[in-house]
């Protein structure tokens, strides 16, 4: 395969079904093209981290190590251009998947994320290594020291995509972004990033679900309910709340693309469209109804649970379309008081920890340039015994994505 830096060689896998897939693992941005023919068959070493989540599975064949940004790109064999490249006509859909690990751990290695079961189908699978935990996302909410490095690498990858997708006989047209946990998170958060448009100002007009969820009791302003269901035999009897520990609790927020839907019979309904998004970014039309809305349900819940023989502190938050995006923006909503622990992308909660690890190093400087300058001198043990020391004192996440200030450039 030629990409836009070189030749590269890759080698002959099998799916499940038994087709043939061609595997390309290489790295993402070399420092300059190349004239030979790269070796691209081997899994590359997994980005330093401190793994309390997968074990022993992303690093099993090649370690750890600084150099760590590469892909793997599975290609279905009889579906790679032949020479001359690249190919021409429509390619592939593009399946782009992004690991979690609480933006601490993980990697898009293929022992861990293989592609064997998505390439029975016509598709081409790419998976990849980001930086993580101080190395990802550690901020000083500066121009020299912005974070979200980790975003940044997504970013580069996509666009390696972009512009290599013809090489390998993709759609540059239809690359889909997925993942699983923090990668989840990460997919919402990138498309996201490109969504800048108010949200519209139109009347609630359905065109998802036709007349499912208007089926009972038409439509109201007064829709602000919820759904309750609990096993009879845990219901609470005399007298109230519960003692002891409660069962796990689902909390599920429909879909229709924040424009329609209704959690009748299923869940609880916040406001949509105009009602729930309108915004002028003012006091007093500030936007986001409908997600105060959903933080309205849950500190509710909290309130109640017990009452209904439920665990305050085991609180599931799922969804289907936009409601699964709604969950992971509530979880990185530093106003999500419905759970007892989350993150944020707040850059005061960045800057504590950045704070904490810089205490590790013993680091005192004030300076974001002084600091760079002395965090590259420093060997890369003492820089993972400081992040495995901040993870162990703060929650799961620990450095993660900030909102940061705009800087020129």
């Amino acid at each position: 395969m030629h990409t836009d830096a070189g030749w590269v060689c890759g080698r002959l896998r099998e799916a499940e079904n038994g087709a043939k897939y061609a595997s390309f693992r290489g790295e993402l941005e070399p420092a300059v093209p190349w004239s030979f023919l790269l070796d691209c068959t081997e899994d590359a070493p997994a980005c330093p981290q401190t793994d309390l989540i997968y074990g022993r599975i992303p690093l099993q064949h090649r370690g750890m190590s600084e150099d760590c940004m590469y892909l793997n790109l599975h290609v279905p064999s009889r579906c790679l251009p032949r020479f001359p490249w690249p190919a021409k006509g429509p390619g592939l859909p593009i399946l782009v998947f992004i690991y979690g690990g609480a933006f601490q751990s993980g990697a898009g290695l293929t022992d861990a994320f293989g592609p064997e079961y998505m390439l029975t189908k016509d598709n081409i699978v790419i998976t990849f290594n980001y930086r993580m935990n101080f190395f990802g996302f550690f901020s000083l909410n500066t121009i020299e020291i912005p974070g979200n490095q980790g975003f940044r690498d997504m970013v580069t990858l996509l666009c390696w995509v972009q512009r290599n997708a013809c090489a390998f006989g993709g759609d540059p047209n239809n690359v889909t972004v997925m993942g699983q946990g923090s990668g989840a998170t990460s997919a919402h958060i990138l498309f996201l990033l490109d969504c800048t448009e108010d949200a519209p100002a139109c009347p609630q007009t359905d065109l998802i679900y036709g007349r499912i969820p208007l089926q009972h009791r038409g439509m109201s302003e007064d829709c602000m309910y919820l759904n309750l269901h609990v096993p009879s035999g845990c219901l609470p009897r005399f007298p109230w709340p519960a003692k002891g520990p409660g069962l796990p609790i689902l909390v599920f927020i429909y879909g229709g693309a924040f424009q329609s839907g209704a959690g009748l019979a299923d869940a609880f309904g916040p406001e949509m469209n105009f009602f729930g998004f309108f915004s002028l970014n003012t006091i007093e039309i500030p936007g986001n109804q409908g997600f105060r809305d959903m933080v309205t349900l849950l500190c509710w819940v909290q309130r109640n649970a017990r009452a209904f023989g439920g665990d305050p502190n085991n609180v599931t938050l799922m969804g289907q379309g936009s409601g699964a995006t709604s969950a992971h923006i509530l979880v990185i909503l530093m106003s999500c008081t419905g759970f007892p622990s989350y993150f944020t992308t707040s850059a005061e909660y960045a800057k504590k920890v950045s704070g904490m690890f810089l205490q590790e190093l013993g680091i005192n400087q004030t300076d974001p340039v002084l600091i760079h300058r002395e965090l590259t001198k420093i060997p890369l043990l003492k820089i993972m015994h400081a992040n495995t020391a901040v993870q162990f004192n703060t929650p799961i996440v620990s450095f993660n994505p900030v909102v940061e200030s705009p800087f020129p450039g």
